[in-house]
């Protein structure tokens, strides 16, 4: 634990408790600064007595001023954490870091202790699950909405949360294609839909032609690519973005860190 003690928020309206808000609460507790390795490992957690666990919440940890803040609709115990998760086999510099983070962060999972297969394909389910899981709220349960989608696969809550939210679409026929390997153009697609549904708009949606292949980039992922492109989110090899390529799940975890990044959320 490193935050400076754990914090219980209670407040009341005459003499009855107050624990839901329509709207979400920004909370700041202090954070211990000689206790605190990486400041964005840190995450805040609510205490949950029915599991007798602490869960995630999220929230953006700030060094300098030594504070750890976060947002919740419900008051409860609250304390911040830092885990600490390291991938021997992801040795990229420009890549490791924050590969690490978002594991430590519980976004991303590895293939097995210590290995993460950085190289290794990510599939749509799996993306969806990483942005669902960004934004620590509660999942919906699956009522089958896509017809390839398992009730009881592990994914299916994520997939069926992603799709409420509006994060995702099928490829349809009522199909989903859970386990197709994930194209970058896609990648950038999904990533543009969370910063849209956490910020409720859109960027200048105008496309420069930045890229050679340009003409490759499908018309409904246009306006994503440009905005991943320009916001640094994601880049290109050579002048192409290669929308197509399968993205590895190091790319994916790239784009994942740097969006909450340019949001603020991390």
């Amino acid at each position: 634990r490193v935050s400076s003690g754990v914090y219980d928020f209670t407040i009341t309206a005459g003499d009855r408790p107050v624990t839901e808000f329509a709207s979400q609460l920004i909370v700041t507790i202090p954070l211990d600064r000689n206790k605190t390795g990486n400041a964005k490992r840190v995450i805040a957690c609510v205490y949950d007595e029915a599991s007798g666990s602490w869960q995630p919440v999220g929230g953006v940890a700030d060094e300098l001023k030594g504070t750890v803040t976060f947002g919740t609709g419900h008051f409860s115990t609250y304390a911040a954490f830092e885990k600490d998760i390291r991938f021997d086999d992801v040795t990229s510099s420009w890549a490791k870091e924050k590969v690490e983070i978002l594991a430590s962060r519980g976004l991303i999972n590895g293939t097995e202790e210590g290995v993460y297969n950085p190289e290794g394909s990510i599939t749509r389910a799996e993306f969806a699950a990483m942005l669902v899981r960004s934004l620590y709220g509660r999942l919906s349960k699956s009522k089958g909405i896509f017809a390839d989608v398992n009730v009881d696969s592990w994914y299916a809550d994520y997939v069926e949360t992603a799709y409420e939210l509006g994060l995702v679409n099928g490829m349809g026929g009522n199909s989903f294609s859970p386990d197709a390997r994930i194209s970058r153009e896609q990648l950038a697609v999904l990533a543009y839909r969370l910063y849209q549904y956490k910020n409720g708009k859109s960027m200048d949606e105008s496309f420069n032609n930045i890229f050679a292949d340009y003409q490759d980039i499908s018309d409904y992922a246009k306006a994503a690519v440009y905005f991943a492109a320009r916001t640094d989110i994601m880049a290109g090899s050579g002048g192409r973005f290669e929308p197509k390529r399968s993205a590895t799940r190091q790319e994916a975890a790239v784009v994942l860190y740097r969006l909450l990044e340019y949001m603020g959320d991390l």
